[in-house]
């Protein structure tokens, strides 16, 4: 019998083609050998399954599932987990991959300090999938945040990172089982790492590398990211966590408890970014009312129906 935790290395996959090869070739050669691979293979249309079904054919570990309907992200990510049966999880994508003692050093810093609720490595960011193991340069990336730390600093680390890759560590599985899976088409990622950030500490154990894939980005990619949504809110990075936290339901509740001052930013922020898609400033007569309807305790039912209203008529 195995005396190592088992580790759920959870796949949500869809038309990776020969990159989900290479993340796969890198997951079942780890030398952390106690893990299960779980792929949800997202009804892909390209070589997506026969690339997975022969790697299934010869590692007993893997657990490929088919859809037969198209999911989106949050539904696939949680249907992997909720296969998965490992003491912790990775989330794994289809075209990122990893040093071969990954999951190894991660397991042992997450098991030399008690209290972490996810663990992650040295960052190697590729633009060309042939080419990951030719940069070695390492990313400054400071994503470490303390339990102890207070509601406001875990919000300010967070909301000022330009990357969330972290979310691709080890995490106890057991703290995803009260998770709510938003489905949202953007900020998903931030969700689940507030939830994490509010059940425990973000930890680095150096001596792997994660290889992030991050595509050139075309001029075309460049001049709608300029037209889009969240280039109005470039003045205001606590504005998207607001919104990430208004959709996580226990996350919510520990917002209003922790620090009403936050709320306060929100609103005012969203007050303003209503205004600026109207294309005219509203009267700020307004802000101090705002200030008052946000100081009393706001039911999470509320938060969230201002943030659905928010995308409803504004994100289009």
């Amino acid at each position: 019998m195995n005396s190592q935790p088992l580790i759920s290395f959870c796949m949500p996959i869809r038309n990776g083609g020969q990159a989900s090869k290479i993340a796969l070739e890198s997951v079942v050669n780890q030398t952390y050998s106690n893990i299960e691979i779980v792929i949800s293979d997202n009804n892909s249309t390209d070589e997506t399954s026969e690339i997975c079904k022969h790697f299934q054919s010869i590692d007993p570990r893997i657990k490929y599932f088919r859809q037969t309907n198209s999911l989106n992200m949050a539904q696939n990510a949680r249907f992997v987990f909720d296969q998965a049966t490992g003491d912790y999880v990775i989330f794994a994508a289809h075209d990122d991959t990893r040093s071969l003692n990954y999951a190894e050093v991660l397991m042992k810093k997450m098991l030399e300090k008690a209290g972490a609720s996810l663990v992650f490595s040295d960052l190697v960011e590729f633009s060309e999938l042939c080419e990951w193991q030719k940069n070695t340069s390492l990313i400054d990336y400071d994503y470490l945040s303390d339990y102890k730390d207070s509601f406001s600093k875990k919000i300010n680390t967070l909301c000022h990172l330009k990357r969330y890759t972290h979310l691709f560590g080890l995490i106890p599985r057991k703290l995803l089982l009260d998770y709510s899976w938003v489905e949202l088409d953007f900020t998903s990622d931030l969700v689940l790492l507030v939830h994490l950030a509010c059940r425990g500490s973000f930890m680095k154990a150096t001596g792997a590398t994660f290889y992030y894939y991050r595509p050139k980005q075309g001029k075309l990619h460049n001049e709608r990211a300029k037209s889009s949504f969240f280039h109005d809110l470039k003045p205001f990075p606590y504005l998207r966590l607001c919104f990430a936290i208004a959709e996580s339901g226990q996350t919510a509740e520990k917002a209003e408890g922790r620090d009403r001052s936050f709320l306060v930013v929100f609103l005012i922020s969203f007050y303003y970014l209503f205004s600026l898609r109207l294309k005219r400033l509203c009267t700020f007569q307004a802000i101090p009312h705002i200030i008052r309807f946000f100081a009393v305790k706001l039911p999470k039912k509320c938060f969230q129906l201002i943030y659905k209203i928010f995308c409803n008529n504004l994100i289009k």
